[in-house]
C-alpha cells in the first residue's frame, strides 16, 4: 500500500516491467505515479529506475542476470563504473 511505503520511505526504488515493448510513454506515466510521492527520499533525491524485460524474472541460476543489471543500473546512477 502507498502509506507503507511512505513509512519504508525508501533510498531508492527499482520497478521491474517484465513487458520488453514497454514504451517511454509507458515508463514516463511510471514516473509520473512515483513524481505524486514526493515525500519519499528516493523521489527527492530522483533515485527512481527502471528495469525493463522478462530477463529480470528469472529464477535460479538466472537470479544473476538481475543482479548484474541491478548494479549496472545503480553504479550508472551515481557516475561509477562498477
Amino acid at each position: 500500500s502507498v502509506e507503507r511505503l511512505l513509512k519504508l520511505d525508501p533510498d531508492i526504488v527499482v520497478m521491474m516491467i517484465a513487458n520488453p515493448n514497454a514504451t517511454d510513454e509507458t515508463l514516463l506515466e511510471h514516473r509520473r505515479f512515483w513524481n505524486r510521492l514526493k515525500q519519499l527520499t528516493a523521489v527527492r533525491e530522483d533515485r527512481i529506475h527502471f528495469l525493463v524485460g522478462g530477463e529480470h524474472f528469472y529464477t535460479g541460476p538466472g537470479i544473476l542476470r538481475l543482479v548484474e543489471a541491478l548494479t549496472n543500473q545503480l553504479h550508472h546512477n551515481r557516475g561509477e563504473t562498477p
